[in-house]
């Protein structure tokens, strides 16, 4: 049977299938490679959030304390290209669309530069997709 759409799982939630906090990313990783290696899914949404920021606390209500582990986005990239997941899709920081609707310059170009860095880090991961929430 030919299946004709793809079928993508986001990385979003991965880690609580293990009870593991959902900024934790050794366990998205394990959860992706598990669902990968059972053949479940085509690919993956890969989820960039905005707990990774060591600059600054995310912006939108999260229940990670800020002292979470950090990433930065090409560390992430790095560490995801290693792993050779097919990614179908990005889910852009989550916190951009409140960054370009700041007053402060400062913080309206920290949006535009997530903007940038989530669209290169799609085409890195060779996704044709870039999901934003303004």
């Amino acid at each position: 049977m030919v299946r004709l759409n793809k079928v993508s799982l986001s990385t979003g939630s991965l880690p609580r299938m293990e009870n593991c906090q959902f900024y934790e990313l050794s366990s998205v990783f394990r959860m992706m490679k598990r669902f990968f290696q059972e053949s479940r899914v085509d690919g993956f949404e890969f989820v960039l959030l905005p707990e990774w920021d060591s600059e600054n606390p995310p912006l939108t209500p999260t229940s990670a304390p800020f002292e979470c582990e950090k990433h930065t986005i090409g560390e992430v990239a790095d560490a995801l290209m290693d792993k050779g997941f097919p990614i179908l899709s990005v889910h852009a920081n989550r916190d951009i669309g409140s960054y370009l609707c700041f007053e402060k310059a400062y913080e309206v170009d920290k949006g535009i530069r997530l903007v940038s860095e989530c669209l290169d880090f799609t085409k890195r991961m060779g996704a044709k997709v870039c999901v934003f929430h303004f």
